[in-house]
């Protein structure tokens, strides 16, 4: 069994797609799931399966979500050496990183996207795009970002989720206590 880490995205913000974390990981726990963990409401899943297909175990979860509570939740499944790779290859010096917003993408832009959007720029905000993920610093907070998960799914045409840097180093944490 390998371990994986899930990121829901838009559960329990601003009082939609409400699911409490016990009633999640019991769900999941229903489906063949094993140690299923969770780290704050904002829907980040720790938990091991003998599936070893991201894209499997996304479509996993997203269907029996959508079967429990008629939400259509978009998913992104990563190992736990992908998010420390996403972190260690920061682009920003440390200081920035801890600061720093990972837009985690669930397929990777057409290269004809990531030329077209690295033409863009915002005062006060900074991002690199790779295959796998969009590294972000908004000086200003997310919360003011122009460059946000709809302005990514728009113009690299893919799903995205972001987490911040303590979340993500959170979840590894918690990956690695089994």
């Amino acid at each position: 069994m390998k371990t994986y880490l899930a990121f829901l995205r838009g559960i329990n913000v601003g009082g939609h797609h409400k699911i409490l974390m016990k009633d999640l990981r019991e769900l999941l726990n229903s489906i063949g799931f094993k140690d299923v963990k969770t780290y704050i409401q904002s829907g980040n899943i720790i938990f091991k399966s003998d599936i070893e297909s991201n894209s499997l175990l996304e479509e996993k979860i997203l269907n029996v979500i959508k079967d429990k509570y008629n939400y259509s939740i978009d998913v992104v499944v990563k190992q736990p050496q992908d998010v420390q790779a996403i972190l260690d290859n920061s682009p920003f010096d440390q200081s920035t990183t801890e600061k720093a917003y990972f837009i985690l993408l669930k397929n990777s832009p057409s290269s004809q996207n990531i030329e077209q959007i690295k033409a863009i720029h915002y005062p006060d905000e900074e991002f690199f795009v790779t295959s796998i993920v969009v590294y972000l610093y908004c000086k200003k907070g997310y919360g003011r970002t122009k460059c946000n998960n709809v302005f990514f799914e728009k113009n690299l045409n893919v799903i995205t989720t972001a987490r911040n840097y303590k979340t993500l180093n959170k979840v590894l944490e918690i990956s690695k206590d089994d």
